[in-house]
């Protein structure tokens, strides 16, 4: 992946020992109480400046941004596997529930780390749920884990991980259409970054991040009753 360009190297200290908070913030009413002041020289001269931990955004200091920026660019969580049964190469018939899963080699925390300066930031995606995309025409299926497994005897339930194709590809697009659905899964993970380093260390939510995606061709065709003669 391209690096990010850092911001220019800064140093970070404690405001001096004579710091005189009451004269220096007077008439400044927006300033907590709560606040930690410190200096950050950037080679053109100190500034006074606070954060509130716990509060204040990092990405607003542009030395940690550069970092936290540089950190999630060096995530590389793996595009997954399918794991279906019937499994993958297998006729589908229609009607009948197909199990969706990924590999759990996939399905496993991916981090990225930078140290510059005072600073180290890691970031941290920690997978939580599983979409598959049919390609029918359906809406995706969005399952808790990596999808479900099925054993010998088991039973497709409400809370099982699966998809029932409902028509072959002829008959939902036409004859000129192949006789395969694309079917695309795609891990999603709850991203967060830490910050190490003399001002906001601490962690951070980024929310939920989507990762690669792996599409593959899923042969479907109808099922027929079969006619005996008694």
């Amino acid at each position: 992946m391209a690096s990010t360009p850092r911001a220019p190297t800064c140093s970070y200290e404690p405001v001096p020992e004579d710091f005189d908070r009451s004269k220096r913030l007077a008439g400044d009413p927006s300033v907590p109480m709560a606040a930690i002041h410190y200096t950050r020289d950037c080679g053109e001269g100190e500034y006074y400046l606070w954060y509130v931990p716990g509060t204040s955004d990092p990405l607003e200091d542009p030395t940690v941004a550069a970092l936290i920026e540089e950190a999630i660019g060096r995530v590389e969580p793996p595009a997954p596997q399918l794991v279906t049964a019937p499994p993958l190469g297998t006729p589908i018939l229609t009607g009948f529930p197909m199990y969706l899963a990924v590999d759990d080699s996939a399905y496993t925390p991916a981090t990225g780390q930078v140290t510059a300066g005072q600073f180290t930031v890691t970031a941290t995606l920690e997978p939580v749920e599983t979409s598959f995309d049919p390609g029918d025409q359906h809406d995706p299926r969005t399952c808790p884990g990596p999808g479900s497994r099925w054993n010998p005897g088991d039973r497709p339930g409400p809370d099982d991980c699966t998809h029932t194709y409902t028509h072959t590809p002829q008959h939902l697009h036409g004859q000129d259409v192949g006789d395969t659905y694309p079917l695309t899964a795609r891990i999603h993970y709850h991203a967060t970054y830490t910050v190490e380093g003399p001002i906001l260390a601490g962690t951070y939510d980024l929310g939920t991040l989507e990762g690669p995606a792996t599409t593959l061709d899923v042969p479907v065709t109808e099922r027929r009753a079969v006619r005996t003669n008694s």
